[in-house]
């Protein structure tokens, strides 16, 4: 494995930290690295391993890309993508068109995952990322799963059960911690969606008393407020389709092929 020359910290988990680095030929790259306190947990080598796989797995133009893996030094070797979703929302002028392509890059990944039974688990906007040309990318495997058969989920209703994932994206199935399926990732490319084309998030804790347990509330009993009534500039077919995706019925949800017919269809509108 070639040396990399490590340059700065760019971000830190709770159990790895990631960098940027450069390879000898002066490529920049990311290194995602396990913290040195994590090593020795069987439980986060296992799932420094089990992302390596999966990510070996599910290889796709719009999902990040892994170059390889120096398992000694528990480091995980990244395509550099400096620029994330939520700081071009952050940053830059709204563009309704750019928004619908990256949204359409974001959905050909998860049709991706999901024809494999995978199940992200924490669609945001710092994972997903701004590529050469203006392709979006998926990234942060850490929490993804397969979608559990009928024995796992038997199985499951017998463990204490972990919420993971990030609280204003969590569906109502990870709020309530009960077995997923890929109509969970929706829910959160739901959310994903209302924020890059309404501004804000579908879900406010406020009028429910604030802090984490009134956005679970919110999450489970409330309906988000049409977004074309914060950006009158959106199609009313992409509020429909946003607002489908954020049903609290995962059986009423839209798959991810769906969601891609839908926005093939509006960008094809404004092209």
């Amino acid at each position: 494995m070639p040396e990399y020359r490590i340059l700065e910290s760019i971000g830190r988990g709770m159990t790895s930290q990631v960098y940027r680095a450069q390879d000898p030929s002066g490529r920049l790259v990311a290194i995602k690295e396990l913290l040195p306190e994590h090593r020795k947990d069987p439980k986060r080598v296992q799932g420094l391993d089990r992302e390596v796989a999966l990510m070996r797995d599910i290889r796709h133009p719009n999902t990040v890309t892994l170059i390889e893996f120096d398992r000694p030094r528990f480091r995980m070797v990244l395509e550099y993508l400096p620029v994330s979703l939520r700081t071009v929302m952050q940053k830059e002028p709204f563009h309704y068109e750019k928004r619908l392509g990256w949204s359409l890059d974001v959905t050909e990944a998860l049709i991706h995952l999901h024809d494999r039974k995978l199940v992200h688990k924490d669609i945001k906007p710092e994972n997903i990322f701004i590529g050469e040309g203006g392709k979006a990318k998926l990234g942060d495997f850490g929490f993804a799963e397969r979608e559990p058969g009928p024995l796992g989920r038997l199985m499951k209703r017998f463990r204490k059960p972990r919420v993971q994932g990030t609280l204003a994206y969590l569906s109502p199935e990870q709020a309530t911690q009960h077995p997923l399926t890929t109509k969970a990732d929706i829910f959160s490319w739901g959310g994903v969606l209302y924020e890059l084309f309404a501004g804000r998030l579908p879900f406010n804790a406020l009028p429910m008393g604030g802090g984490a347990m009134g956005i679970v509330e919110q999450i489970l009993t409330a309906d988000p407020r049409p977004p074309r009534e914060l950006n009158g500039i959106m199609d009313r077919e992409l509020e429909d389709l946003i607002l489908s995706c954020l049903s609290k019925s995962r059986g009423k949800r839209p798959s991810a092929p769906y969601v891609k017919v839908v926005l093939k269809r509006l960008l094809g509108k404004i092209r």
